[in-house]
């Protein structure tokens, strides 16, 4: 499945959570990466994940005395439009402020810088199964 998302402005927690140990972890040992301390947001105009159904789990846990919620996130491979591309991992928490056609991407990189990507910048998002 390939599809188009603008690049928006996030609302700045994906930094935080992406840093937390346990979600670091699960996604260093599915992934094969660490992410970088960061989400890059796509706005979709649809609701991806109706059309997925081949993705993995990161389930509830407690860190710290404080309860996390579970994020479901499928591996794509992003491209900007000079053609450069790069492999991540769109990430959907359970609990979220976004809206369903708001997609949050994770990678190695941060992508913005990677893919010289701005507000409104057009990108190519490709299931990577």
């Amino acid at each position: 499945m390939k599809f188009y998302g603008k690049v928006i402005s996030g609302k700045g927690k994906g930094k935080y959570f992406v840093g937390i140990e346990p979600y670091k972890l699960a996604f260093e040992k599915n992934l094969g990466y660490t992410p970088y301390l960061g989400t890059l947001n796509i706005k979709t105009g649809r609701d991806f994940w109706t059309h997925v159904e081949d993705y993995k789990v990161i389930e509830d846990f407690e860190y710290n005395n404080k309860k996390f919620y579970g994020v479901k996130y499928v591996p794509i491979v992003i491209k900007n439009r000079f053609g450069i591309s790069i492999k991540g991992s769109i990430v959907a928490p359970k609990k979220t402020v976004h809206s369903k056609s708001v997609l949050e991407i994770i990678s190695s990189l941060n992508l913005r810088k990677y893919l010289k990507l701005k507000n409104n910048d057009i990108i190519t998002v490709e299931l990577d199964i």
